[in-house]
């Protein structure tokens, strides 16, 4: 969806319009929340499993964050964890497409790009 196309104009002027009249936070963040997924499945549904396994695990890691807190124990281990997963799994899917091809291909294969 392209910033100056009527798409994009129409969703934006629909989802102000939504936050405007809804009240509760909490349910206009679930409206934020779906309005992303839907704003990045227009650009390219078959990258939405790789965003909800990514806002799963900042989900999680928030909820054990806050809970160690409110119980006093540490949570650089728990952040920790969080901030490799997200990394690694943005990593995996900016460079396979690159590093793995070439990797075939010096090793004999074929190259080709593992997606589009």
């Amino acid at each position: 969806m392209n910033f100056l196309s009527s798409a994009f104009i129409i969703f934006m002027i629909v989802l102000l319009a939504l936050l405007c009249i809804t009240k509760q936070e909490e349910t206009r963040q679930i409206i934020l929340l779906i309005a992303s997924y839907l704003f990045y499945a227009y650009a390219d549904w078959r990258f939405l499993g790789i965003l909800l396994i990514q806002t799963t695990i900042a989900y999680c890691t928030a909820r054990i964050i806050d809970h160690n807190e409110r119980k006093g124990k540490g949570t650089g281990v728990t952040l920790a964890i969080g901030i490799v997963s997200c990394i690694g799994i943005l990593s995996i899917f900016k460079y396979s497409n690159h590093v793995v091809p070439c990797f075939i291909k010096n090793n004999g294969g074929e190259q080709r790009l593992l997606y589009r």
